[in-house]
């Protein structure tokens, strides 16, 4: 799997991806609130969704994914709290990602092949979006994935 910055003139391949990242970019050059957030806003797009809350300065739990994002990944990980120091290597590098995306202060994209999750022939793209509290702080990821060709 292939952790990237999505770059300021990228745009990602997926419609939910696409929507979502361009809500985002609409607060630049700030980033989004949670306030800001009105799930209504995205609700045709929901299956493709996925929310991720901060815990701590490095620690992110699963709270909602959309059913075809339970469907790709084979599972639900709802509850799941990840950090760099994971057992699970996949969930390691995402705990990483996740941290750099709001050090960074930018949008992230995952793409790649379902290996880890037994799905070899499906090939996929994810953002993260990442979402400050009303103080200004790390909050929430939202994002989209999508089966790509």
């Amino acid at each position: 799997m292939d952790f990237t910055i999505l770059g300021d003139d990228e745009w990602p391949i997926g419609q939910a991806a696409h929507h979502m990242v361009s809500w985002w970019r609409g607060f630049a050059p700030e980033l989004p609130r949670w306030k800001d957030y009105d799930f209504l806003e995205h609700v045709a797009f929901a299956s493709d969704l996925h929310l991720i809350k901060v815990r701590g300065p490095d620690s992110f739990e699963f709270r909602v994914a959309g059913e075809s994002v339970w469907t790709n990944l084979g599972r639900h990980d709802k509850g799941v709290v990840i950090d760099p120091r994971s057992s699970n290597p996949h969930y390691a590098a995402l705990a990483r990602h996740f941290v750099r995306l709001f050090a960074l202060r930018k949008a992230g994209r995952l793409t790649g092949i379902l290996n880890d999750f037994q799905k070899p022939h499906l090939r996929f793209e994810s953002v993260d979006l990442p979402i400050l509290d009303e103080n200004g702080e790390p909050a929430y990821l939202v994002g989209a994935l999508s089966n790509q060709p």
